[in-house]
């Protein structure tokens, strides 16, 4: 049986609502490796607002804050849009960042296809974009981008902070990558969750 977690991952996934079952399969295996874990829905096809959305992880964080446990924002590909602004806007909440094959930086990289299908993404990146001034170097050493070797949907480049730390998952990809956090190296990436 797994030890009682001081640690609560809020896990803000990418795009493609319909993996949440899948990514909520994952995170079980999170759970038996100790790490508590909440997914938050971002609905990124529905017609809520990028406000609205952010808004829900800012309850969920202060509402997991307050039981005690130490919060770790952990975003998934387009989810790493939405934890630069947590990361910049509410530190004193945040034990730790952690992005899986995140969109971190660079709205400019993504297609217009793309921001037309998912207008709160677009709004997400620029957030993200203005959100990574704001980090101080300490923030900056606290994030950690786990990645892929390579990654043709979102270069690993764009999954980085200056001054950050990184874990090189041994995938080529970006889908492959994200399932392979959430199963096989999901000790890999919990353990990295521990050590924050």
């Amino acid at each position: 049986m797994a030890k009682r977690s001081t640690i609560c991952v809020i896990y803000i996934p990418g795009l493609g609502d319909r993996y949440d079952k899948l990514r909520t399969l994952g995170l079980r295996l999170w759970r038996l490796q100790g790490i508590e874990t909440v997914l938050v829905p971002m609905k990124w096809e529905g017609d809520e607002s990028y406000e609205e959305k952010y808004s829900r992880i800012v309850q969920v964080m202060v509402r997991v804050h307050e039981t005690g446990k130490r919060v770790v924002l952990v975003g998934e590909s387009a989810g790493g849009s939405m934890v630069m602004r947590g990361m910049a806007d509410s530190p004193h909440l945040l034990h730790g960042v952690l992005t899986i094959c995140g969109k971190n930086s660079d709205a400019s990289t993504v297609s217009p296809r793309l921001y037309k299908k998912h207008p709160a993404f677009s709004e997400a990146m620029q957030g993200a974009d203005a959100a990574i001034s704001r980090l101080s170097p300490d923030m900056r050493r606290a994030f950690i981008s786990v990645h892929p070797t390579y990654d043709p949907v979102v270069p690993v480049g764009d999954t980085l902070l200056h001054g950050c730390r990184q874990v090189r998952l041994w995938a080529v990809g970006h889908f492959v990558p994200i399932v392979l956090a959430l199963s096989v190296y999901s000790p890999v990436v919990t353990r990295t969750i521990a050590r924050l």
